[in-house]
């Protein structure tokens, strides 16, 4: 219900606005003849003035990126450098006592299952 009656109001608000532009004589063709150019070389000049000034937009963005770029590797860099001289993260040591254990655990299985095929085998003899 409250849908119906929000779209009733937007509606309403463009027909209002239809309106008044309507009565105030405003249209799109109408664009303040005033300042358009009056000659074709006051049309190149400002075309001229348009490419120039968007010359030194595309200049600067340029020079914002590569500022922006060598922060960057200059921050990469310095995280780097730290990171090597405090040593390995604790993700690391974490990951490489997890290795240590795992080789212990698998050479302690290895040698169980030689101390059973030993034992087996002599058991077997007794027999």
């Amino acid at each position: 219900m409250s849908t119906t009656k929000t779209g009733a109001v937007a509606i309403g608000t463009v027909a209002l606005l239809v309106a008044l532009t309507a009565c105030a004589g405003l249209r799109g063709n109408d664009a303040q003849p005033a300042n358009l150019p009056q000659s074709q070389h006051e049309l190149q000049q400002s075309v001229r003035q348009e490419t120039a000034a968007m010359r030194a937009e595309l200049r600067a963005a340029a020079t914002s990126v590569q500022a922006a770029l060598s922060v960057e590797v200059i921050r990469t860099a310095k995280q780097s450098e730290a990171r090597a001289e405090v040593g390995p993260s604790p993700a690391d040591v974490q990951g490489q006592r997890l290795a240590k254990y795992a080789a212990a655990l698998s050479a302690s299985d290895a040698q169980r299952r030689h101390f059973e095929l030993e034992h087996g085998a002599s058991s077997e003899r007794l027999r």
